[in-house]
């Protein structure tokens, strides 16, 4: 499968190479795909109108961290075998960076693209930024408080993310439909120092929060 795939690359790269309409800007970015649309079928990803060798994506499935072509790209995800659009956005990516890209279902243009921070805090924290993926609470923004009851990311509306905000190593965190009081969920993960993570809500039915390293 990796020979497969550098193939896969080698031929994005001869496409990019032949492009003349300035969008490509040489090198290849590191990007990590993942489908955050509970109860969709697996998907098929295809880069510029080429079928890429990734194993189709399931509901909290990813691909990991895998070298691209810079520059703007057009991502479709297409139901496992078939030649249904999913989703068709565009994907536009720096050489030497870091990327990741959710596959969230909905109408065209609506997948969401974050370029992923790998500096460690300099205050020997983790480093957390949150995504707001949950259809269950569609309809209302979510509040993010410590144990201490802080506040410390306030209305995140549904398919946004909020900025990196430093916590302490192993802290528990509170996940509050804004403007109610009980939470919806109480993360049970052990932040560590100096690791950067995104932190996302997601479900159909039910919310659930999933955790990426992004360091």
């Amino acid at each position: 499968m990796k020979h497969i795939f550098k193939l896969f690359i080698f031929t994005l790269l001869l496409a990019s190479c032949s492009s003349d309409d300035g969008a490509i800007t040489g090198g290849t970015a590191q990007v990590n795909i993942i489908n955050v649309l509970e109860g969709s079928a697996k998907q098929d990803i295809y880069f510029d109108d080429i079928k890429s060798p990734i194993i189709p994506l399931g509901y909290l499935e990813s691909t990991g961290y895998s070298a691209l072509p810079a520059g703007n790209r057009k991502i479709e995800f297409k139901n496992i075998g078939t030649s249904l659009v999913s989703s068709s956005s565009s994907l536009n990516i720096n050489a030497n960076r870091y990327y990741t890209f959710f596959f969230t279902g909905g109408t065209q243009n609506t997948a969401l693209q974050v370029e992923d921070n790998r500096t460690p805090s300099a205050l020997n924290n983790a480093r957390v930024r949150f995504i707001h993926f949950s259809y269950a609470n569609q309809n209302s923004s979510i509040t993010i408080r410590n144990n201490n009851d802080v506040a410390l990311i306030s209305n995140l509306s549904f398919k946004t993310a909020s900025n990196y905000i430093e916590v302490e190593p192993g802290s528990t965190l509170n996940i509050f439909v804004s403007g109610v009081t009980n939470p919806i969920l109480t993360t049970n993960y052990n932040f560590l120092a100096n690791k950067n993570y995104t932190l996302f809500v997601s479900g159909s039915t039910t919310p659930t929060f999933t955790v990426l390293s992004n360091n």
